[in-house]
């Protein structure tokens, strides 16, 4: 199996997770707060993926891709505050789905600000999604 698909399948059961523990988490705490939490979480993830893959940090803000970063890591905060304010409001196995339609975003943008190639099967998995995301929040 390939590196990028293990730690994509990684992805999907720990953003599941994570939404689930995101839900128990705001019935009693604020949606700030909350955040708060999981960004102190983070930091304790650090330290074991630089000892697991001997990470390294390198930071040249001369780089675009620098700042293309920091904007990732401003837009990711913010959209993760409101997602602890939807689930605090919401029902999870509405709020979940709904919010999981954020691929359709970066396919649409990957397709008219990268010139990635638009295709039938990319067409067809956006449509699905959608559906599904619907049908989950029915």
């Amino acid at each position: 199996m390939k590196d990028w698909l293990i730690f994509s399948i990684i992805t999907i059961m720990g953003w599941g997770v994570w939404g689930f523990l995101g839900k128990l988490s705001t019935r009693s705490i604020n949606a700030i707060t909350v955040y708060f939490l999981a960004f102190l979480g983070s930091f304790i993830i650090l330290p074991i993926y630089f000892i697991l893959f001997h990470g390294e940090i390198h930071i040249n803000f001369k780089n675009m891709d620098t700042v293309w970063g920091i904007l990732s890591g401003i837009t990711a905060s913010v959209a993760s505050i409101c997602f602890y304010l939807a689930l605090k409001k919401g029902e999870s196995s509405i709020v979940v789905p709904l919010t999981s339609l954020y691929p359709v975003i970066t396919v649409l943008l990957s397709i008219l600000l990268l010139q990635e190639s638009f295709t039938i099967k990319k067409i067809i998995g956006v449509i699905l999604a959608i559906t599904a995301a619907i049908i989950l929040g029915m």
